[in-house]
C-alpha cells in the first residue's frame, strides 16, 4: 500500500505543476505550488509528532489519507462545475500538504507497534524500496499519463488511490494503548522536553540526527536537486536527458540498495552500514565532480547512490528502536523539523555557490560533509560498535 502511496504522491505533484504552468505559463506561478504544497511540512512536522504521541496513530494514518483524497478530489470536481480557479487550487494544495507530516509520522510512530524489533530493519528496508519503486515508476508514467488521460482525470485517480488506501489501512492489527501514550496538551512541552533529553542521552541516536537531518541534509540536498540539471546543462552537456537519466539511475540504484539491506542487512552492525554509507558518500560524491562524460558519471551515480538505503534504512530502524513509544513521534517531528528547516536553506546556497562562484564547489563540499559525518560517526565507539 505504501507503494500506492507514494505513487499517487508523485503522480499528484507532477500533474499539479504541469497544470499550474500549462494555464498560466508562469514560472513565478509553479514556484509559488511548489512552496505551497512543500510550506505545510515545515510548518506542522513538528506539532504532528506530538499529536502522533497523543492520538490513536491508526485512525490518524487512516484521517490523513482521507483528508488528503478529499482535498485533491474537489479540483476536478470544482472543475467539472467550472468554478476552478487559481487560487482555490493553492488552498486545496496547501491544504493537502498539512496533512502529509501527519501520515509521515505515524507510519513511522506505529512500526515498531505493529512489527517485532528483529524484524524492523528489513521492514524498513521494505518501506524503503517501495517508494523508490513508486518515484521510477512515477516519475517515468507521469508525462505519458498527463498527455493521454489530461491532469484533472489524475486528480481523480490519486484521491481514490489515497482514500481507497485508507480503506486498506483499517485492516491492521493494532491495539492503541490509551494508558502507555495519554498524554495532556497542558504538559506537552515538558514531554517534548523529557524526550530531546533521552535523545541527546541516547549519543548514536544524537549522532544520527546531526549527521543525517542536519549536515547531510544542509550541503547535500540542494545538490541533489538543483546541482544535478544544472551539472547536465553545463558539465555535461547533455541537457534535460541527461537530468533524466541521473534521476532515474539514482532512484533504481537506491531500490537495489534497498533490497539488498533488507535481505541481508540484519546481519550486519547498523554501525557499519552508516559508516559505509558516509564512506560511500564522499568517495562517489568526489569523482562524480570531476566527471565530463555521462556514461561515466551515470556509472558512478549507480554506485553512489547506494549511500542513501546504507543510511537511511538504519537511521530508521536506530530510531525505532531506541526511542520510547511515548515519545516516538515527538522525536520523529524534531528530526523532520531540522531536515524541514535546513533544506531550502541548502537549496539557496547550493544556487548562489552556482551563480557567484562555481559549479563543482557545491559537489566538493558535499564530499566533505559525508567525510566529517564519517569522522563523527567513527569517533564514537558507541556509534561504530552501533548493533
Amino acid at each position: 500500500m505504501l507503494f500506492f502511496f507514494g505513487l499517487g504522491g508523485i503522480i499528484f505533484t507532477v500533474s499539479l505543476n504541469w497544470w499550474v504552468f500549462d494555464v498560466t505559463n508562469s514560472e513565478f506561478q509553479l514556484g509559488i505550488v511548489s512552496t505551497l504544497t512543500f510550506l505545510p511540512t515545515l510548518l506542522f512536522v513538528f506539532f504532528s509528532g506530538i499529536i502522533t504521541d497523543i492520538f490513536n496513530r491508526k485512525k490518524l494514518m487512516i484521517f490523513s489519507l482521507i483528508a488528503r483524497g478529499a482535498c485533491i478530489i474537489f479540483i476536478p470536481l470544482l472543475n467539472f462545475f467550472q468554478i476552478l480557479n487559481l487560487w482555490i487550487v493553492y488552498l486545496l494544495a496547501f491544504l493537502q500538504g498539512i496533512t502529509f507530516p501527519f501520515f509521515l509520522n505515524a507510519i513511522n510512530a506505529i512500526m515498531p507497534q505493529i512489527i517485532k524489533y528483529e524484524h524492523l530493519l528489513p521492514a524498513n528496508a521494505l518501506v524503503d524500496s517501495a517508494m523508490w519503486l513508486a518515484n521510477i515508476i512515477g516519475s517515468l508514467s507521469s508525462g505519458f499519463l498527463i498527455d493521454s488521460l489530461g491532469a484533472m482525470n489524475l486528480f481523480t485517480i490519486t484521491a481514490i488511490i489515497f482514500i481507497g488506501g485508507a480503506l486498506i489501512f483499517k485492516l491492521i492489527r493494532y491495539t492503541f494503548n490509551r494508558t502507555a501514550q495519554k498524554i495532556s496538551f497542558n504538559s506537552f512541552f515538558s514531554d517534548i522536553k523529557n524526550g530531546m533529553k533521552l535523545t541527546v542521552k541516547d549519543r548514536p541516536l544524537f549522532m544520527l540526527i546531526l549527521t543525517w537531518m542536519a549536515i547531510i541534509t544542509i550541503f547535500v540536498n540542494g545538490v541533489a536537486t538543483i546541482g544535478w540539471p544544472v551539472f547536465s546543462e553545463r558539465i555535461l552537456n547533455a541537457g534535460a536527458e541527461g537530468y533524466g537519466l541521473l534521476v532515474a539511475v539514482n532512484a533504481l540504484s537506491s531500490l537495489i540498495g534497498s533490497l539488498i539491506i533488507g535481505h541481508w542487512g540484519s546481519t550486519i552492525k547498523k554501525g557499519v552500514l552508516i559508516l559505509s554509507g558516509f564512506f560511500l558518500g564522499a568517495i562517489g560524491i568526489f569523482l562524480f565532480s570531476f566527471t565530463t562524460d555521462l556514461v561515466i558519471a551515470l556509472i558512478i551515480m549507480f554506485i553512489w547512490s547506494f549511500y542513501f538505503p546504507l543510511i537511511n534504512v538504519a537511521y530508521w530502524t536506530v530510531m525505532m528502536e531506541r526511542v520510547p513509544q511515548e515519545n516516538l513521534g515527538k522525536v520523529n517531528g524534531a528530526a523532520f523539523t531540522i531536515n524541514a528547516i535546513f533544506s531550502p536553506v541548502s537549496t539557496m546556497m547550493t544556487g548562489i555557490i552556482f551563480e557567484e562562484v562555481s559549479i563543482i564547489l557545491p559537489f566538493l563540499l558535499a564530499s566533505l560533509a559525508f567525510i566529517i559525518c564519517f569522522f563523527i560517526f567513527f569517533s564514537s565507539k558507541e556509534g561504530r560498535t552501533l548493533v
